[in-house]
């Protein structure tokens, strides 16, 4: 497999689980007796060819402690206070600059190897996993499943042409994106323009999201590839998180 750069985005402070994030940042949490962090980099150690990067901000001494015994390299988001996932992705911007395929992943999340290789696989400028299944596992997270679902629509070429928005009708919610996203080395001079192209007409594009970035290039005909599976992964977002199983933890 050619060389990866993998890029996991763990600045925030996640404040929604109060205590529980007091002394030390989200990817650090512990699910089931291991860290976020750890699950992880157990699917990641499938690869051989890889460098691996974490954006941190929240606690990034107690992160960097981590870090540097796994000899993972840290990129400072110190603004992390009044910024957003985006910001976070643009203080790595030099890995645009390589001849080595993107993974931009989420610190909150968890996922089997699978989900990642079938990701990997697609050719497009840039490709996203895509739970269809999501429905049941926001059932298990909260009594109204609507009010925190986004839109995401998926053309017949598998291609997304629709991401992130509000919506009251399921109709527009053919599957949920989890956080992983893959840019494709050949497209970043493209990728590199509408950076710059979507800051310059976004004058709050520091507080925005990844799916705010994905929306633009979507609509500025770049073509964005759904990496489609069913469940086996989860988020957490809340301590009640901590509380779901969404996937057999054991099986690859």
């Amino acid at each position: 497999m050619k060389r990866l750069n993998i890029l996991i985005l763990a600045a925030g402070k996640g404040s929604r689980f109060g205590e529980i994030t007091k002394k030390k940042p989200k990817i650090l949490i512990e699910f089931k007796g291991r860290m976020i962090l750890e699950y992880q980099l157990e699917v990641y150690s499938q690869l051989k060819n890889k460098d691996m990067f974490i954006v941190g901000g929240y606690k990034i001494k107690t992160l960097k402690k981590i870090l540097d015994k796994k000899k993972i390299k840290i990129i400072e988001n110190k603004n992390f206070n009044t910024t957003n996932m985006y910001y976070s992705f643009l203080k790595a911007n030099k890995l645009l600059s390589q001849k080595r395929d993107l993974l931009l992943v989420y610190g909150d999340i968890i996922f089997k190897k699978y989900l990642l290789n079938k990701l990997l696989k697609k050719k497009n400028p840039v490709a996203i996993s895509v739970d269809k299944n999501y429905m049941t596992y926001w059932k298990k997270r909260m009594k109204n499943p609507m009010s925190d679902l986004e839109t995401l629509k998926i053309n017949k070429k598998n291609n997304v042409i629709e991401i992130g928005k509000k919506t009251r009708r399921k109709s527009d919610i053919q599957g949920q994106y989890i956080g992983l996203i893959k840019f494709n080395y050949k497209n970043f001079d493209l990728i590199k323009k509408m950076i710059k192209k979507f800051n310059r007409e976004n004058l709050n594009y520091k507080k925005l999201y990844m799916t705010d970035f994905i929306q633009y290039l979507i609509e500025n005909d770049v073509k964005v590839a759904a990496s489609c599976h069913y469940g086996n992964w989860q988020e957490f977002d809340k301590p009640n998180d901590l509380k779901i199983n969404n996937f057999n933890l054991n099986k690859k």
